[in-house]
């Protein structure tokens, strides 16, 4: 699992603040993965995520430019870290930050710009290639993919997720909508709930795109969402009680309802908010559920990937 030092965190921070502000795409950090991916990355068209993603390897350290060769930056990498990243399912990119000039930039790990050594990998990173809004076109050729490729490869990059639903775990995301004030978007994070009740970050995201609750079924296919209900419980029945509640103004408490909370209150599967922060943020926080995309993923998977063999039954 990749633990993140500060300099990491920098790093994390400024590629994610240059693919919210200046691309106004949405960047999703991953906090636990052990396979060398420390960002998904969603295209946004007007302002609605596309199911066109890329994935990031970020960098973060003054010596990572330290080996320079005409005008591109050096990176080298070891072997395993090569094979996962040209054999991934989504276009990986290699992103250097140098936290004291601020300085980012970034090239995609394809064969054809690598050199194999004997002990691993070298490519080479053009100085030109900064991470800005002039060089969004260099990732134009992520955006041909079929609509079928987009759909499977999102299953792909998810798959940790669904497998720790599908073992029984407390997979939740929270977001946060800011729904009355203009330039202010959303943020949202996804964690699980362990067996001590703690809260285990496994990744967060900000966005601008709207209708970011409308397209849950888009950016999670495989989940039927499900609100947390102890989380919603407090405020609902607060609100319950302001509506049906039997005020005695003698002992200044409620003494009943005139309702049943259970009659009144919404079902678990209706997606809603907790209002707050004076009525300008709309709370969600949602469990993870598979559906029948998610339950037939897996076995799809687990053939693809085990190469189990169907077996004809005959009588």
């Amino acid at each position: 699992m990749t633990q993140f030092n500060n300099i990491d965190r920098i790093g994390i921070n400024k590629v994610e603040s240059i693919i919210l502000s200046a691309f106004g795409w949405i960047p999703r950090t991953i906090l636990q993965s052990d396979v060398g991916i420390d960002m998904e990355v969603e295209i946004v068209d007007n302002k609605k995520a596309t199911g066109q993603l890329f994935v990031l390897q970020i960098k973060t350290g003054e010596s990572y430019f330290d080996e320079e060769k005409g005008d591109c930056i050096i990176y080298r990498g070891d072997i395993n870290h090569y094979n996962y990243w040209t054999n991934h399912s989504l276009p990986v990119f290699i992103v250097l930050c140098n936290p004291y000039t601020d300085i980012v930039i970034f090239e995609q790990i394809i064969n054809e710009n690598c050199e194999l050594l004997s002990k691993g990998f070298k490519i080479s990173i053009p100085k030109t290639n900064i991470l800005d809004s002039s060089n969004i076109d260099k990732f134009s050729t992520i955006k041909n993919e079929s609509s079928y490729n987009k759909r499977l490869q999102r299953l792909i990059i998810q798959k940790e997720l669904i497998n720790k639903v599908k073992e029984g775990r407390r997979i939740m995301i929270e977001i946060e909508d800011w729904c009355n004030k203009l330039g202010y978007g959303m943020s949202s994070k996804i964690f699980e709930i362990d067996e001590n009740d703690d809260e285990i970050e496994i990744s967060n995201s900000e966005s601008n795109s709207i209708g970011y609750i409308e397209q849950l079924a888009l950016i999670y296919p495989w989940s039927e969402f499900i609100v947390d209900d102890d989380f919603y419980y407090d405020d609902e029945y607060d609100s319950f009680m302001e509506n049906y509640g039997i005020w005695d103004p003698e002992d200044k408490c409620y003494v009943g309802a005139r309702e049943n909370f259970r009659d009144v209150r919404p079902p678990a599967n209706e997606i809603r908010p907790v209002n707050t922060g004076g009525g300008e943020i709309n709370l969600y926080r949602l469990e993870f559920t598979l559906n029948e995309i998610g339950e037939s993923f897996i076995h799809l998977d687990k053939y693809l990937d085990e190469s189990i063999q169907l077996k004809l039954r005959l009588r």
